[in-house]
C-alpha cells in the first residue's frame, strides 16, 4: 500500500511531467514515473489522473494531457468530442436540483453511461456521481455551488 507522501510525490511528478512534456498516453506517463523510481499500475495511474482532474486535449493530430487551469481559460470539457455531448443530451429526460444535489433523470438503463460521461468531463464542480437505472445524482464539491453545477450541466447537455 502506498503512503500519503508517496501519493503526493507521484501526483507532483505527474503534474510536472505533463507540464514540461507533450504526453499523449498513460504509457508515456508510466515511463516518466519509472525514471523517477516510481512504479505505478495502470488503475492507480487512471485514478491519479482523475483525482488531479487532468484532461486530454487536442494537440494537432493527436491529444495530450493537460491539467485544467483557470488562467489558460481551457475548459475541462474542451477536449470532449461534440458527438459525445449530443449523445449524452439525448438520454436526459429531466434535470432537478435541491440545495445540495443535482438529479438527472434519464431514459431507462442509461444513467450509468451518463454518469461515466460526466465523470470523464472532470468538471471541478463535481465531487461525485451516483447512478441508478434511470437517475444520476450529482454531488457538488460545495453546497454553495449546486445551482452553478445545475446551470453548467444544462449548458453542457444543451438542455432547456
Amino acid at each position: 500500500m502506498h503512503t500519503y507522501s508517496e501519493k503526493s510525490r507521484r501526483h507532483r511528478l505527474i503534474l510536472d511531467a505533463i507540464s514540461e512534456n507533450q504526453i499523449s498516453n498513460q504509457e508515456q506517463l508510466v515511463e516518466c514515473l519509472k525514471s523517477n523510481n516510481i512504479s505505478v499500475t495502470q488503475p492507480t495511474l487512471s485514478r491519479d489522473l482523475r483525482e488531479l482532474r487532468i484532461v486530454r486535449v487536442p494537440n494537432g493530430n493527436s491529444y495530450c494531457y493537460q491539467p485544467p487551469t483557470k488562467d489558460t481559460g481551457i475548459s475541462p470539457v474542451a477536449g470532449l468530442p461534440e458527438k459525445l455531448r449530443e449523445i449524452a443530451s439525448l438520454v436526459v429526460a429531466a434535470i432537478k436540483s435541491s440545495d445540495t444535489v443535482v438529479a438527472l433523470t434519464t431514459l431507462p438503463g442509461r444513467a450509468q453511461g451518463l454518469a461515466q460521461f460526466l465523470d470523464s468531463c472532470n468538471l471541478p464542480e463535481i465531487m461525485a456521481t451516483v447512478a441508478g437505472d434511470d437517475t444520476v445524482v450529482v454531488f457538488p464539491t460545495n453546497s454553495k455551488q449546486t445551482e452553478r453545477l445545475r446551470r453548467r450541466l444544462v449548458s453542457l447537455l444543451d438542455l432547456q
